[in-house]
């Protein structure tokens, strides 16, 4: 499933971004079910339990961020252990500020899943990219804090 999307933000976009490769950020934002067990050189060790109707869900994973200036690369590996698998491959994007002020984190990207979690993700494909941006703007609203420069900045 292709995943792809952007947020404005009023400092620089690589601080959100380099927001993802935080312990104390990714515990903040993160949905709940999500636990952030370890994060070293950019890569978060973590787990997630999810409950979607009778359908119960545990992946164990990995997630790293690696900066090729002014480019990241966003890599989530998680296995469930009777099998499913997830692979998220972003490239996330930065453009410096407009004539608003305002710069731009962009995501374009896709997600794969097998087994139970590829059934789990079929079934939630139309929101997918809704789910990944509010991760987004939660992400940028934890960094930068709460959006002060009016609707744009929080919608965008």
């Amino acid at each position: 499933m292709q995943l792809d999307g952007s947020i404005r933000t009023t400092g620089p976009a690589e601080l959100v971004a380099r927001g993802l490769a935080q312990g104390a950020v990714l515990t903040a934002i993160a949905p709940f079910g999500f636990d952030f067990r370890k994060v070293e050189d950019g890569v978060a060790d973590f787990t997630v339990r999810r409950s979607i109707g009778p359908i119960s869900l545990t992946l164990q994973g990995t997630m790293a961020l690696t900066e090729t200036a002014p480019a990241f690369t966003l890599a989530i590996k998680a296995a469930h252990l009777i099998g499913g698998k997830v692979q998220v491959q972003l490239d996330l994007t930065t453009a410096p500020p407009d004539d608003d002020g305002l710069a731009t984190l962009s995501w374009t990207g896709e997600l794969r899943a097998q087994g139970l979690a590829g059934r789990v993700m079929a079934e939630r494909e139309e929101q997918a990219n809704e789910i990944l941006r509010n991760l987004f703007i939660r992400l940028r609203d934890h960094v930068e804090g709460p959006p002060n420069v009016g609707p744009s900045a929080s919608s965008d």
